[in-house]
């Protein structure tokens, strides 16, 4: 579901028209039983997370607020929140408990800790020593185009090259061997680089594969040229509109929540 068709939530109908049908285990009290179920189909993980959100928020048309209690400003605990989509969104009776567990298995209430605007609560992020080559306008110098030494360790034209010579004109450091985009993350912790998940102007910003739009097998990774009070974001990069285009687009904060960004040295 998750890898081919990009329904990382399991929800059921159609998305745009598009559905697949699968057999799915369902539960009458504690009996399980088998019905063919239609599938949304998306295009990439951006879409299943906002429409997975619209739907939490907005709920269904027969009940708008279906899910509200498991939002933050009912649920005081994930452990209520669970307990709230028991039988709701699920039918497994053991639903709340798998849900429970799996939060504690691998600590995700450490994301509870975040304000309306998705900002970390409490956390110092450093400033990119790349904010000081800004322009009077608060804006950083256009692209100049120059290939940097050690950029040929990236493959022309694309993203990971333009981010490399993007910071080192700018005047920061980064490494020769980052990775794909979606690895610039991990690797960047590796070779001892800062990394946050708050969106931080001046970073490098690597979306995991199937984000932001971008390839489902290398990921992406792009210059953070402003952030918005929403935390949505502003990056320039390179090859979405084709190999060894330089290019802007904006990040709503929702997918630039999920990426890792790299602070240059």
């Amino acid at each position: 579901m998750s890898q081919q068709y990009f329904n990382i939530f399991n929800i059921t109908g159609a998305y745009l028209g598009k559905s697949i049908s699968f057999k799915t285990e369902e539960f009458s009290g504690n009996n399980p039983y088998y019905i063919e179920q239609s599938f949304r189909v998306y295009s990439n993980y951006d879409q299943a997370l906002d429409d997975y959100i619209n739907l939490m928020i907005k709920g269904t048309t027969w009940n708008s607020e279906i899910y509200a209690g498991a939002w933050k400003s009912h649920a005081k605990t994930y452990q209520e929140a669970a307990q709230a989509l028991q039988g709701i969104f699920a039918t497994d009776p053991a639903y709340a408990q798998k849900l429970i567990e799996i939060i504690q298995e691998y600590k995700l209430d450490a994301y509870d800790n975040v304000d309306s605007t998705t900002q970390v609560v409490d956390s110092k992020i450093p400033e990119s020593p790349l904010v000081a080559s800004k322009l009077d306008n608060s804006a950083y110098p256009e692209y100049n185009g120059v290939e940097y030494p050690g950029a040929d360790s990236y493959a022309f034209g694309n993203c990971t090259q333009y981010v490399y010579n993007r910071i080192i004109q700018l005047g920061g450091l980064v490494g020769t061997h980052m990775g794909n985009g979606g690895e610039w993350g991990i690797n960047a912790q590796a070779q001892g680089y800062f990394t946050t998940t708050v969106p931080t102007e001046g970073y490098a910003v690597s979306f995991p594969p199937g984000v932001a739009g971008s390839s489902s097998e290398y990921g992406h990774v792009a210059f953070v040229e402003k952030v918005y009070s929403d935390n949505s974001i502003l990056v320039s990069e390179m090859n979405v509109k084709g190999n060894n285009i330089v290019s802007e687009r904006h990040i709503s904060a929702g997918v630039a929540a999920l990426a890792t960004y790299i602070q240059p040295k």
